[in-house]
C-alpha cells in the first residue's frame, strides 16, 4: 500500500515585499569585501552592516555562535564564517533558513570557484580580491534569484539549488559524441549543454559534487558564447588551491560543450578538434533551437500543465511548465509563467515533508514504499510521488479528479518515462526509477 500525505502548500508563491540583501566581510575586521542586493529597497547602510557584524562578533566573543534570527513578519537574518577568514550575511523575506543557508553555501563556493581557497584564506590585496569577484556578481545574483524571484512575469526555472538538465531525443548520440570529444581533449570531464541545461555528461562528471556541477553549469552562462573559450576555475572539494581550465565552445546558438582539462590543449587547437569531432552533428542538433525541456515525441496526457522531476540523490531536475501547448487554453488553468511558480512552490514545501517520510521505516520494504502528496485550489491541483531519492510533481487543472489524477496520469507519466526506448541512456544514467508503484 502506498502511503499518502496531504500537504498544503498554499494557492501561489509568496512574494518578496522587500529587497533582498547579502554582504560579504572580512571575518578579522569587518571590512566590506561585496554587498548584493536583489528587489526594491534601500541598499544596507554602512552603520547597519557594522552593526550586524557587531552582533556576530559579540556573541563569537562569548564562544557563541549567532546563525539565524526571524521576525514575525517572515523576515530573517542568517550569519554564517567560512575558512574562518569570510562572513557572509543574508537578509530575506519569505524564504526558509534551510534556503538561505544554501544560498550561502553556494555563494562561498562561487567565491572559491573564481579565486580558489588560499587567496580567500590569506588574501594577497583585498582591493585586488574585491576586483577579482566583479567577475562572479552575476553568478552571485542568480544565487540569490533562490530566495527573490523578481520577474514574476518570466520566473528563473532554478529550483532550490539543483541542476536543471534536458531530455533531448538524441542523448544517446550525443553521449557517443562527447566521449570521443573529452578523450580528444585529454580528460575525462565533460558535459554538452542544451541552453543551460545538461543534456548529457561523462561518468567522471558526475562523479564531481552537486554544488561543483551547479556552478560549473551556471558559469558557462556568463561568458560570451565562441567557438572556444577558457576560464580559471578552482574545484570547491575537488580542487581548492589549484586551478582547472574550464573549456567551452559553442557548436551552435544553444549548444556548448563544457571540458575540465588542465594547461594543454590550446585554444586553436581546441577550435580544430571541435570541428573535427562534431562536423557531422547537424542533422542531430537540428531539433535544439525550439527545444525546451521535454521533446514533442514524448506524449503525455493533453490535461498536464506541467511537470517537475527531480533526483535528489544527484540534486538534478527536469521542469517543463508547457507540456501540452493546448493545455492552458483549453483547461483555463495558470499562464504557463506562472506555472513553474506554483511547481517550484510544492516542491520546496511538500519535498522535504515527503522525503523524511519516505526514509522513516525501518524495514527495508517501508523505504521502497512510494509517498504521495495531493493540494487543490479553485483552480489547479498538484499531485506528486516521492520514491527513495526520486521525485515527481505534477500540475494539473482543478477539474480533474484526484483519484484519477493518481491512477491515470502519473502512472502514465511513470510508464512513459521508465520505458520509452528514446530515453533508456538518460533513465539509466539520470534518475532510473526502477520502483513499482502499486495502483
Amino acid at each position: 500500500m502506498s502511503s499518502q500525505s496531504n500537504v498544503d502548500v498554499g494557492s501561489a508563491p509568496k512574494k518578496n515585499n522587500c529587497a533582498t540583501h547579502l554582504v560579504a566581510l572580512t571575518s578579522s575586521s569587518g571590512l566590506p569585501i561585496f554587498t548584493r542586493k536583489k528587489g526594491d529597497g534601500e541598499p544596507l547602510s554602512f552603520s547597519t552592516i557594522g552593526s550586524l557584524y557587531g552582533m556576530f562578533t559579540f556573541g563569537k566573543s562569548a564562544n557563541a555562535t549567532l546563525e539565524v534570527t526571524k521576525s514575525p513578519d517572515g523576515k530573517a537574518i542568517v550569519w554564517k564564517e567560512y575558512a574562518d577568514s569570510v562572513l557572509l550575511i543574508l537578509c530575506a523575506e519569505n524564504a526558509s533558513t534551510e534556503e538561505m543557508n544554501k544560498v550561502l553555501e553556494l555563494t562561498f563556493s562561487a567565491i572559491v570557484l573564481r579565486v580558489g581557497l588560499r587567496e580567500i584564506k590569506e588574501p594577497r590585496n583585498l582591493e585586488l580580491l574585491k576586483r577579482e569577484l566583479k567577475n562572479i556578481y552575476p553568478l552571485i545574483d542568480r544565487i540569490l534569484g533562490l530566495v527573490h524571484e523578481v520577474e514574476k512575469s518570466n520566473p528563473s526555472t532554478d529550483v532550490h539549488g539543483l541542476l536543471e538538465c534536458a531530455l533531448y531525443e538524441e542523448n544517446q548520440v550525443l553521449q557517443a559524441y562527447l566521449e570521443t570529444h573529452v578523450e580528444n581533449m585529454a580528460s575525462m570531464y565533460g558535459c554538452v549543454m542544451l541552453h543551460g541545461r545538461v543534456a548529457v555528461a561523462t561518468p567522471s562528471w558526475w562523479t564531481l559534487t552537486p554544488i561543483e556541477r551547479l556552478l560549473l553549469a551556471l558559469a558557462t552562462q556568463y561568458d560570451t558564447p565562441s567557438v572556444a573559450r577558457d576560464l580559471p576555475v578552482f574545484l570547491p572539494d575537488k580542487s581548492p588551491d589549484v586551478p582547472y581550465r574550464l573549456v567551452m565552445s559553442q557548436l551552435m546558438p544553444g549548444v556548448e560543450i563544457c571540458t575540465l582539462c588542465g594547461p594543454t590543449p590550446e585554444l586553436p587547437e581546441v577550435e580544430a578538434i571541435v570541428n573535427f569531432n562534431w562536423k557531422n552533428c547537424s542533422e542531430v542538433l537540428k531539433g535544439v533551437v525550439d527545444f525546451k525541456s521535454v521533446p514533442d515525441s514524448l506524449v503525455l496526457d493533453t490535461h498536464l500543465m506541467g511537470l517537475l522531476l527531480v533526483n535528489v540523490e544527484d540534486s538534478k531536475y527536469v521542469l517543463c511548465n508547457e507540456p501540452n501547448t493546448e493545455a492552458g487554453s483549453k483547461n483555463n488553468g495558470p499562464p504557463v509563467a506562472h506555472r513553474t511558480n506554483i511547481l517550484k512552490t510544492f516542491y520546496s514545501t511538500a519535498a522535504p515533508v515527503l522525503q523524511q517520510q519516505a526514509f522513516s521505516g525501518t524495514r527495508e520494504t517501508d523505504l521502497m514504499d512510494p509517498i504521495e502528496a495531493f493540494w487543490s485550489s479553485e483552480f489547479y491541483k498538484c499531485h506528486a510521488i516521492v520514491s527513495g531519492a526520486n521525485q515527481l510533481f505534477i500540475l494539473l487543472p482543478s477539474m480533474i479528479p484526484r483519484h484519477l489524477a493518481r491512477f491515470a496520469l502519473v502512472q502514465r507519466i511513470f510508464n512513459l518515462f521508465r520505458f520509452d526506448s528514446h530515453f533508456f541512456t538518460w533513465n539509466v544514467y539520470f534518475f532510473g526509477f526502477f520502483v513499482e508503484h502499486s495502483t
